[in-house]
Parts: C-alpha cells; sequence; structure tokens
C-alpha cells in the first residue's frame, strides 16, 4: 500500500484539511477499490473478454468503426456513435 506522504501529493489539493485518520481512510477505500477492479478484470481474461485496448484496430483511420481510447464508444460507417459493451 502507498505512505499516507504519496496519497497527499497524488490527491494535491483534495488532501488539504484531511487529518492522517481521514486520509487513512480515503487510502484503505482507494486499494480496496483497485483490488476489486482488477479483480473483475482478470475474472473476465479468464472468460476470455478482449478489451478496446487490446484489440488491433479494426479499420484504418478515418475508415469504417474505430475505437477511441477508454471512450467506450464507436462510430459505425455512417458516423453515428454506438456504446461497447465491456
Amino acid at each position: 500500500m502507498i505512505s499516507l506522504e504519496r496519497c497527499r501529493e497524488i490527491l494535491g489539493d483534495d488532501a488539504c484539511g484531511l487529518s492522517d485518520a481521514e486520509l487513512e481512510v480515503v487510502r484503505q477505500q482507494a486499494h480496496g477499490l483497485a483490488r476489486l477492479l482488477l479483480s473483475i478484470y482478470l475474472d473476465k481474461k479468464a472468460e476470455g473478454v478482449t478489451f478496446p485496448s487490446e484489440e488491433p484496430p479494426t479499420a484504418k483511420p478515418g475508415r469504417g468503426a474505430a475505437v477511441g481510447p477508454g471512450n467506450g464508444q464507436r462510430r459505425d460507417k455512417a458516423g453515428s456513435p454506438e456504446t461497447v459493451e465491456y
């Protein structure tokens, strides 16, 4: 787990006014969330799910469907956005 000092650096102004005890709670919650997200990711990978960042491009830029990094949407050939289910 990262140090409280590093938590303060990462949070910047958001950490101002937080006591060490309050920051400890935030740190524990962030650690728990990270573990949960990693667990979900690993479970999905074991099921064979691929994620947009791992898929090869489906079309050359400017032609057909393209996935933007992390935006959860792609455009069809007509240029309309469609939601990508993860």
